[in-house]
């Protein structure tokens, strides 16, 4: 019974809205991940783990790249909104 309760301690459901339509989540505590089949949240595995690693990085590197368009551009619409108040 211990085992099965600490199972469903760290597992928590969140509603989320998908598609137009209400949906159930998984939440699950840092360094784990929702497996459907076994229902619960399990260890991310090292491999994966530096997959996802490599992947922030790569992805770090586009959004550093766009961030002056994207400085911009926020510029100019705050400029914009400003001229609207006046």
């Amino acid at each position: 019974m211990i085992k099965l309760k600490n199972i469903l301690s760290e597992l928590e459901w969140k509603k989320v809205i998908r598609n137009k339509k209400l949906v159930r989540k998984a939440i699950c505590p840092p360094g784990k991940k929702f497996d459907p089949r076994k229902k619960q949240c399990v260890t991310i595995k090292g491999s994966e783990k530096q997959k996802m690693a490599k992947r922030a990085k790569k992805a770090a590197l586009k959004r550093k790249a766009k961030m002056g368009k994207i400085i911009k551009k926020r510029q100019k619409s705050m400029a914009k909104r400003r001229k609207q108040i006046r």
